[in-house]
């Protein structure tokens, strides 16, 4: 039950994450989209962190079995953070926001 609980928790993060994102991209305001996009790497980054740290337990512990969706959140996890990181460039590149 509690490995469910952590992948659940888990999931919830990331959509979080997704939809401050999606809130960066679509709001006129700079600050509100640079503070939005550094929260939501933030969250990405250290969700990124644990997924690594348990798929490298796992492999040291030598226990057996798919690490297929390990390796699915530490993707997800690494183009969320560049999707993020990619936003926060271009709102900081920008004089003012033209949406």
């Amino acid at each position: 039950m509690a490995t469910l609980q952590v992948v659940l928790v888990s999931i919830f993060g990331f959509m979080i994450c997704a939809a401050l994102l999606v809130l960066a991209d679509q709001t006129s305001n700079r600050r509100w989209r640079i503070a939005l996009s550094i929260i939501a790497a933030a969250g990405l980054v250290l969700q990124g962190a644990l997924w690594s740290y348990v798929t490298m337990m796992f492999k040291v512990l030598g226990i057996g079995g798919s690490y297929r969706w390990l390796y699915a959140a530490l993707v997800a996890s690494g183009v969320g953070t560049a999707w993020a990181l990619v936003l926060l460039m271009t709102s900081l590149r920008r004089r003012a926001c033209t949406c």
